[in-house]
């Protein structure tokens, strides 16, 4: 009987050890059940807040009357080179229609952040720093998508988050790094119809819905889970870089995991989204 409690007790030392070495940076860390009945969150958009039509005719196609999607992401203290490409990329993807069973690329749509098509230098992350280059700001728009995307359960097919966790794009995990050609946005359209896009700008506030037709699926998430156990973004301090942009980027390494379900008519999927912030020093 002693043995028996003594090996107990060694599994239970042991499998602790376990959970502290695997932390938030194995995809096992949310399945090992920590946070089995920690709270559902939504950080997408409400329904209510807008339907705009792209061109008249596109409602008229009864398609596009539900909303199946939405994405929402704030950008307060933006610059004015900043805020002009947020402008010029979401004006572009207004009314963008994603075939179904077809596979959106956000790099193919842009195509390109030339200055003959308006958009201007600004800060974008490039090997784990902070640079000026054509087109900073425009992940605003990717992250606002894949939100939607998200929301929608739509399968995705390439993400990544950016390498430093930047304020604008909190909660972090939830983003999406775009860097052509090198880093794109894809998702397949794998509903039961054609999906049209819509984007819009409010203040500091950027909305981005998605119009199809829904099967009844119910998307859920759980989390933000860090690696530092228990520790918020607050409690995550900000690097001074010396550059006043930069200021409030939080160049500390840590990641963060969201448990992503989706049920469908049919079958459930869950799959755990994991981001890894690993600015250079």
């Amino acid at each position: 009987m002693r043995q028996i409690v003594r090996l107990f007790l060694i599994f239970g030392v042991l499998l602790i050890i376990t959970v502290k070495i695997v932390g938030a940076n194995s995809a096992s860390f949310i399945d090992i059940g920590v946070y089995k009945n920690f709270p559902e969150r939504s950080y997408f958009a409400d329904k209510e807040v807008f339907i705009r039509p792209s061109t008249p005719s596109d409602l008229q196609n009864s398609e596009f009357r539900g909303i199946i999607g939405t994405g929402k992401s704030v950008f307060p203290g933006s610059s004015k080179s900043r805020l002009k490409n947020i402008e010029i990329a979401a004006k572009r993807f207004n009314g963008v229609i994603v075939p179904k069973g077809k596979v959106f690329s956000f790099n193919e749509i842009l195509k390109s952040v030339h200055p003959k098509y308006g958009y201007v230098k600004d800060a974008v992350i490039n090997g784990g720093r902070i640079v000026y280059e054509q087109g900073g700001g425009i992940c605003q728009l990717s992250t606002t998508i894949f939100r939607a995307a998200l929301s929608a359960g739509l399968e995705m097919v390439a993400q990544k988050s950016h390498s430093i966790a930047v304020p604008y794009y909190m909660p972090y995990g939830l983003e999406s790094a775009i860097y052509m050609p090198y880093l794109d946005l894809q998702f397949r359209n794998n509903t039961p119809g054609d999906i049209l896009i819509q984007t819009m700008i409010r203040g500091e506030a950027l909305y981005v819905v998605f119009l199809g037709i829904s099967d009844g699926r119910k998307v859920s998430m759980k989390g933000p889970f860090y690696n530092k156990f228990g520790k918020t973004p607050e409690d995550l301090e900000p690097y001074d870089t010396g550059d006043s942009y930069a200021k409030g980027y939080d160049y500390q390494r840590f990641s963060v995991q969201w448990l992503w379900t989706v049920e469908y008519p049919a079958k459930r999927v869950k799959q755990v989204l994991t981001s890894y912030y690993t600015p250079s020093s």
